[in-house]
């Protein structure tokens, strides 16, 4: 009986003691909801980073911001951080970087933190801090240029990964244990370039990179499989074995939760876009298409706006080649009113300024070490003052010039109007014009071209050449450009780009049909290829840009 009471009260003693340490996690655990800002600032930089920690693993996204944000403010407010501090430091603004391009597509300020990130893994030299800013950045400008390009293939796109790539295989081969986190970044750089590569049929292109990853896997037995999966799928597609290729997609096979469970619903996407891919290749087109339409409601059921912008354009170019014209333009105006929208929201045309930014920052910095403070504050006062002054005479110099330019435009754009109202005069035959060998009269030759060009809608398709508009005429390619030349006086091309002009801007009236459609993709509808290219030759023929014959049109 003493020795089975000795023994409860060994068990009792050291349930007391585990209770008595579990305790405390327990209720920091809960106060990590209720942290207030002063008890934050005066807790060391290691349970800084444990609560933010907290806050990220539990998708507490708002918390998760504020605190880095505390903390980085904190550090950045001293003049030199030690090791221990300039990694936390580094580690926060990348992951603030992250919440912002993720959770709040601001990409603006994503690309801010992620330079800052790098600016401070560069200054105190932390190798891995500055491999894994470089690959979110790479992740970020591959973004940019998806969206830029509307996913059509540039060498930038996998340049960047191969970069990042580059970057983060050069530090694991001068380590000999890496950190999780900067492991799971080397995979998924290597996981985005096999996609990019089966996405656009380029697989031979990252064979290279496949064998360095797997070299370094194996040297550090990295425990995530993920990646490694798709690489055997890069092998399958070089092989031809498509088949193969889909087992190896299936969910029992790649755990969509082995690296990120809060990037879990993002790597089945990616997982589930390849399957298209694979199977449009095997020829199963149908089965293809419902995968498309799966993802296109699973896009919309977790509102994931960019993955949704990728299966959009990916349903246009499927029914394009299939040659249903009536889905390929309704998914088209859906992708770019989507795309124009994701774009105002997440001022991704502004991530450069995040680099200026950044520069001004610095800048700022310096001047603040300055001694001669007082000398400053006079010179930035009499500075302030005379900008002021140029600030007010150049309001009202534009003031004056936008009140020109408007006159200027409202009579460009009723002389435009008038324009389209009226019928395209003939050209007076040039007194030394050229005779047709074998046309019986330039007159009919040029009816037929001016019938052609004003009622034919092949006119408004990229394609549309010389060539073909003398298979509409009837007639031979010489013929048709002397014709153009001697009674339009003008080459082919010309004329062709003022139908185009005059047809775009009778869609920018028409806001009934063609409300819906952005300058750009009112510049596709007539068939120019780019909308720099559109602008370019609108300004030229009518004097106005596109936006401002839009604007002028609304005001009418």
């Amino acid at each position: 009986m003493g020795k089975l009471t000795r023994t409860y009260r060994e068990v009792l003693a050291v349930v007391i003691a585990v209770a008595a340490w579990l305790c405390p996690v327990v209720a920091n655990a809960r106060a990590f909801n209720k942290v207030d800002v002063e008890r934050f600032n005066d807790l060391g930089i290691k349970e800084q980073a444990r609560i933010i920690a907290y806050f990220i693993n539990n998708n507490m996204q708002d918390s998760a911001l504020l605190y880095s944000n505390l903390q980085v403010n904190n550090l950045l407010s001293k003049e030199r951080l030690t090791e221990e501090e300039s990694m936390h430091c580094s580690a926060s603004l990348y992951y603030m970087g992250l919440l912002y391009m993720n959770y709040y597509y601001n990409y603006q300020l994503g690309a801010k933190y992620f330079l800052k990130s790098k600016q401070i893994a560069q200054k105190y030299d932390l190798k891995a801090q500055y491999a894994v800013a470089v690959d979110f950045l790479a992740i970020l400008n591959a973004t940019r240029n998806n969206l830029e390009k509307n996913y059509a293939y540039s060498p930038e796109l996998m340049g960047y990964f191969k970069g990042s790539f580059k970057v983060l295989s050069d530090y694991l081969s001068s380590v000999k244990s890496p950190k999780y986190d900067e492991s799971s970044e080397f995979n998924a750089c290597m996981g985005n370039m096999v996609y990019l590569a089966i996405k656009y049929d380029r697989v031979d292109e990252v064979m290279d990179e496949i064998k360095v990853f797997r070299s370094i896997k194996t040297r550090h037995t990295f425990n995530t499989t993920y990646d490694h999966t798709f690489c055997k799928i890069a092998d399958c597609w070089q092989n031809g074995q498509y088949e193969q290729a889909l087992e190896l997609l299936e969910p029992s096979v790649l755990d969509y939760h082995e690296m990120y469970k809060s990037d879990s619903i993002t790597h089945k996407q990616v997982a589930e876009i390849l399957k298209y891919y694979i199977l449009m290749k095997s020829n199963r087109v149908k089965d293809a298409e419902n995968q498309l339409l799966m993802l296109e409601k699973e896009s919309k059921r977790v509102n994931m706006t960019f993955e949704l912008l990728e299966v959009l354009n990916m349903l246009q170019l499927h029914y394009d080649q299939q040659g249903n014209e009536a889905l390929a333009r309704k998914y088209e105006l859906q992708y770019y009113t989507t795309k124009d929208e994701f774009i105002a929201k997440s001022m991704l045309n502004k991530i450069d300024e995040a680099a200026l930014d950044l520069r001004l920052e610095e800048s700022n910095e310096q001047m603040n070490e300055m001694k001669y403070e007082q000398r400053i504050h006079k010179i930035m006062l009499w500075g302030l003052s005379v900008f002021a002054l140029m600030a007010l005479i150049i309001l009202a110099i534009v003031f004056a010039n936008n009140r020109k330019i408007r006159k200027k435009n409202e009579i460009l754009y009723k002389r435009t109007i008038e324009l389209l109202q009226t019928q395209p005069v003939e050209q007076p035959e040039p007194e030394a014009a050229r005779p047709l060998q074998d046309e019986p009269s330039q007159n009919a030759l040029l009816e037929r071209i001016c019938k052609v060009m004003e009622t034919s809608p092949e006119v408004y398709g990229e394609s549309f050449t010389i060539n073909r508009l003398a298979e509409l005429v009837d007639s031979n390619r010489n013929y048709v450009s002397q014709v153009i030349n001697d009674r339009k006086q003008c080459n082919f091309n010309a004329m062709l780009n003022d139908y185009r002009i005059k047809e775009a801007c009778r869609r920018l009236l028409d806001t009934e049909h063609y409300g819906g459609y952005t300058i750009e993709g009112i510049a596709r509808s007539v068939g120019f290829k780019s909308r720099t290219n559109f602008a370019a030759v609108f300004k030229d023929i009518t004097g106005l840009t596109p936006s401002a014959f839009q604007k002028m049109s609304g005001q009418q």
